[in-house]
């Protein structure tokens, strides 16, 4: 085997980002993924290069589930697929008969994942749910703004979505496991609530007990970001070690002795920032960066996204992949998150495919002539 994942066929009724990105993790470690969308497409479509980066390497199908003949070219694709993927709001797959149960009817080992705002039970279940959403519930924001005392900060990137599709994916690969160890397929769950937890399983249960309150610039003094004479840099040196050797860079010597341990830097936290504020603004980001790297401290410039792209660690670890599109410039965009020393990641370099782009080609698989694909088309079975 060349891929992880190789084999392995997926059916994606995945959109937005969580269902989405779960299928494209899936097609990137091998897996053959056919995205099905109705004739008005995933709704994130609008959204240009983003929309190719949750749907690369996929082949798309176009297909109408709400006619009886669509379903049964569905199931047709079913009883030769592995996996379903998707993140219908609850009660539509039932609407549209394509959930676990009917599924199965006809793949008895199928596994489904499934991905939803707040779970399959419980008083919050049917309702619409979206990141912000998610955000706000679990805590993020509070924690992000740094306590009751401060307004809650929005984080732009979608963490739950991100999240909950790479925990779909994670799932999905335990289920096929669990499959080649017992022949067994089953029903795999996650929700974007579940996933915000579980971006920050400490915080959820640590208590902070040391008298001190963060804000939107860190923890503390010594875990935190400071401004330098032309970026932000983020420095962690919260142990001893670290403590003596950056006070005795930043010529503040006499910072240790007055504060020689952890417990007593937390509850005079702001004034060590202000000494270390008023050192860090004589000098650049990158001055600062060489200086306490040479010495261990663990320091991060402040970047835009796009600075990341020239990073040389980016570059090394494959963080960045160039798609080519036929209808505009190449765009970059994220590698694969992970690297196999036997079986690498599939990824590919070509954009998400248009709404039914191998629908022709998807039904050949299944037999069916052209002259039959034809008709459906003039039926509006499949597009």
């Amino acid at each position: 085997m060349r891929y992880p994942l190789e084999g392995i066929k997926v059916l994606d009724f995945g959109s937005y980002i969580a269902g989405a990105y779960c299928g494209t993790l899936l097609a990137e470690s091998g897996a053959d993924v056919i995205k099905i969308e109705s004739e008005s497409g995933d709704a994130f479509r609008s959204q240009g290069s983003a929309f190719n980066s949750w749907n690369r390497g996929k082949k798309a199908l176009c297909l109408n589930l709400k006619h009886p003949e669509g379903r049964n070219i569905l199931y047709q694709l079913v009883a030769k697929s592995d996996v379903v993927n998707e993140n219908f709001r609850p009660g539509i797959t039932n609407r549209l008969k394509i959930d676990y149960e009917t599924l199965r009817a006809h793949k008895a080992d199928i596994i489904y994942s499934s991905v939803t705002g707040y779970g399959s039970s419980g008083p919050f279940h049917n309702q619409p749910a979206f990141d912000p959403l998610m955000q706000a519930q679990s805590g993020i924001m509070v924690d992000q703004g740094g306590g009751e005392q401060n307004p809650p900060i929005y984080l732009r990137t979608a963490v739950s979505d991100y999240s909950a599709a790479i925990l779909a994916a994670f799932g999905v690969s335990m289920a096929l496991f669990h499959r080649k160890r017992t022949g067994e397929g089953q029903l795999v769950e996650t929700n974007l609530l579940n996933a915000a937890t579980a971006l920050q399983s400490a915080e959820f249960v640590s208590i902070n007990d040391s008298g001190t309150s963060a804000n939107d610039l860190g923890l503390s003094a010594t875990y935190r970001f400071y401004e330098t004479s032309d970026e932000w840099i983020f420095i962690s040196c919260s142990d001893n070690l670290s403590w003596n050797k950056i006070c005795k860079f930043l010529a503040l010597d006499g910072l240790i002795e007055k504060y020689p341990s952890i417990e007593s830097r937390h509850l005079n936290t702001q004034k060590i920032a202000t000494a270390f504020s008023a050192v860090f603004k004589s000098r650049s980001a990158k001055t600062w960066e060489y200086g306490l790297r040479k010495l261990g401290i663990r320091i991060g410039i402040s970047r835009q996204m796009t600075e990341i792209h020239d990073e040389p660690q980016a570059k090394a670890t494959n963080m960045l992949t160039e798609l080519n599109m036929p209808t505009s410039d190449n765009i970059w965009m994220s590698g694969l998150p992970f690297n196999f020393s036997r079986t690498p990641g599939k990824l590919s370099d070509v954009g998400a495919p248009s709404i039914g782009e191998h629908t022709d080609e998807i039904l050949q698989g299944l037999g069916l002539s052209q002259a039959t694909i034809t008709s459906l088309k003039h039926q509006n079975i499949v597009g």
